[in-house]
């Protein structure tokens, strides 16, 4: 087979096929997940050597993440109640922006324990649009294209790992404390350009728009009350 004859075919993969034919949510949030997915993966494997070599003891490290667990499980019985209520689209965005824009930006400026703590829980709201992320991605696809999106979901989850090896170069020139300052800053301002690209390129989807009808004149804690079944059941 000829260079030719092998691009040609490269080109009619049917993963490269669905994202050139699908103009709608998938195509937009798929393409954009790198901005989360790189700086996450660049930052993940020295989050807590740059907390710790500014100060914190292991003792606040397991405080400040015991106290995360808590509220991200607190969010989450929100996360739902939200995306019907605000719609799938304006919930991830919220959610991209207070869970991730801005405490990447105070994550980039802490030095002790109670901005550090603050961030992390400025994250939580992270686990309030992963719901609405997942409805905005699937809901008005096709069934047909539903494999090849979630397989590009996890292929930028692969991609975005072979770039966790340049922040260990980076260290080792430059020390741990000012280079995962700079990425933080980098991943806050990426966040900021996925919440303007969401609200400019994505839609509301169909079911997003009778959920938002249906719950319009109710309020959140009665929406919330309809759990009283699920909570106990979870916490036995």
């Amino acid at each position: 087979m000829s260079t030719e004859q092998k691009t040609k075919s490269l080109l009619n993969h049917p993963l490269l096929q669905l994202l050139k034919n699908n103009k709608g949510n998938p195509r937009t949030l798929i393409l954009m997940e790198p901005l989360w997915g790189i700086p996450f993966n660049l930052i993940t494997p020295f989050a807590t050597l740059y907390m710790y070599s500014q100060g914190v003891t292991d003792v606040q490290i397991g405080l400040i993440l015991s106290i995360a667990m808590v509220v991200q499980v607190i969010f989450s019985f929100f996360g739902g109640i939200l995306t019907d209520k605000l719609g799938r689209k304006f919930t991830t965005m919220m959610g991209d922006f207070f869970g991730w824009s801005v405490a990447c930006l105070i994550w980039s400026i802490s030095n002790n324990f109670w901005l550090f703590l603050i961030a992390m829980l400025f994250n939580c709201f992270e686990q309030i649009n992963q719901t609405a992320w997942y409805c905005l991605l699937i809901e008005d696809a096709e069934p047909k294209d539903l494999l090849g999106i979630y397989t590009w979901v996890n292929i930028g989850g692969l991609i975005a790992i072979f770039f966790a090896p340049i922040s260990g170069l980076l260290i080792n020139s430059f020390t741990v404390i000012p280079v995962i300052r700079v990425l933080y800053l980098v991943f806050a301002v990426n966040m900021l350009i996925k919440v303007v690209v969401t609200f400019r390129y994505c839609k509301e989807t169909r079911q997003g728009k009778i959920r938002m009808a249906e719950t319009k004149d109710t309020s959140l804690l009665h929406m919330l009350y309809e759990y009283k079944e699920l909570i106990p059941r979870v916490l036995k």
